[in-house]
């Protein structure tokens, strides 16, 4: 099994790799940034092992790298996130993502997200140049708003339950729930989990342990 390429394995071949033998360190993480949607198709299965690996793998400069990492990192948020009912129509209602911004970042995540399921739920992606109607969102991902966007987003999102992750580094400090940033090449987060709770949202511990806890700062106006 060691000498198949990781993405022509099975999902369960894949796991079993990067749990024994030699594809673990470095290629593990190599794996996990070229093989996400694989490695999403037995999201089901990934423990926290599999969130520290991706916590760690490196991106540098390639940005296409780097929205796969992020996008599964997205994935990871949305199934250790817990929506009031309220949130559906149904136990069975799909969970609504929609991405904001530039369309290299949109197409990539689109494509790792597509087919993938929360529970009984499927994630339907939704996608915009900018900002829309929140309608029956559940949770949001964006890259490159205004500063002056995103607080008018914030100003949005007061008493939704939704899941809004930035792309700018200090999201979470102006009021959002959780932001993406870059730290020695690697991908990190951070989450404001008084925002989460203002929210009616829960974030599992097994995620919340790998991120940077932060709280709203004061904003100066804008001029």
């Amino acid at each position: 099994m060691s000498s198949l390429p990781p993405c022509s394995r099975s999902p369960r071949d894949l796991q079993a790799a990067s749990l024994h033998g030699p594809f673990t360190g470095l290629g593990r993480l190599v794996g996990l940034v070229f093989c996400v949607p694989l490695l999403l198709a037995s999201a089901a299965r990934v423990t926290g092992n599999e969130l520290v690996d991706m916590a760690g793998a490196r991106v540098g400069s390639d940005r296409e790298q780097e929205y796969k990492v992020k996008a599964a990192f997205l994935f990871k948020f949305l199934r250790y996130t817990t929506w009031p009912e309220s949130a559906f129509e149904t136990s069975e209602s799909p969970v609504v993502v929609l991405l904001i911004g530039h369309e290299d970042m949109r197409a990539v995540v689109e494509r790792v997200l597509i087919g993938t399921r929360v529970g009984k739920r499927e994630v339907k992606v939704q996608s915009s140049d900018k900002l829309g109607d929140l309608d029956g969102v559940h949770a949001l991902f964006f890259v490159g708003l205004e500063r002056k966007e995103r607080r008018a987003l914030i100003r949005v999102l007061r008493g939704e339950s939704i899941l809004a992750i930035g792309d700018a580094e200090n999201f979470a400090e102006e009021g959002g729930a959780a932001n993406f940033y870059l730290k020695s090449g690697k991908v990190r987060f951070a989450v404001n989990r008084e925002v989460v709770k203002d929210a009616s949202l829960s974030i599992s511990s097994e995620l919340l342990k790998l991120a940077k806890i932060v709280k709203t700062q004061e904003q100066e106006d804008e001029r």
